[in-house]
This record gives C-alpha cells, structure tokens and sequence, in this order.
C-alpha cells in the first residue's frame, strides 16, 4: 500500500477536476489530500498474491480480451517473479 500511494496518489481523481490539473505540481499539491484509502478504491492493491489471483480471475470471467498488470513501483524484479510463478498461470487456467 505505501508503494502505490507513493506512487499513484495523484491518479485517483475524477473529472472535473482531473480535467482541470494542467500542470504536474496542481497533482502533485492535490495529491496530499489522497489517503492510502483513497488509492485503495482506485487500484487493486495488495501484497498477497492469491489475493490478486481472486480479484483478475473475477475480471477475467467479466470477458475482456486481456489482462494488463501494472506494479508502480519502482523495483520490478520480485513483482514479476512472483506474478509469473503464482499469479498469471492461475490466471490463465482460469481464463
């Protein structure tokens, strides 16, 4: 959850006012208002990896064509690692 807020906390507005940040810095000031919350309801977070298989197996039974999966933060290395060994081949059996 810290990672995500660190890095996504200036992603979960809505329009307007999203439409009306026009510079960084109006994000990045709007932003430390944002809760990890906040984030929460915006993007799926957690550390469980079974838990993220639960939540893009329900996605995926919804029938969209694919699934795109996005860590935002900053070291890749274990997130694909663990994704890759737990998550997307029961994501995908699942499909």
């Amino acid at each position: 959850m810290a990672i995500a807020h660190d890095q996504w906390r200036t992603n979960v507005f809505s329009p307007p006012l999203c439409w009306d940040l026009d510079q960084p810095a109006h994000f990045d000031a709007a932003a430390t208002f944002v809760r990890p919350d906040d984030v929460r309801r915006s993007v799926l977070v957690s550390a469980d990896p079974a838990w993220h298989c639960d939540r893009l197996c329900e996605l995926a039974a919804l029938g969209f064509d694919g699934l795109w999966i996005h860590h935002v933060g900053q070291s890749q290395r274990a997130f694909l690692e663990t994704f890759a060994e737990h998550v997307v081949p029961v994501v995908r059996d699942a499909a």
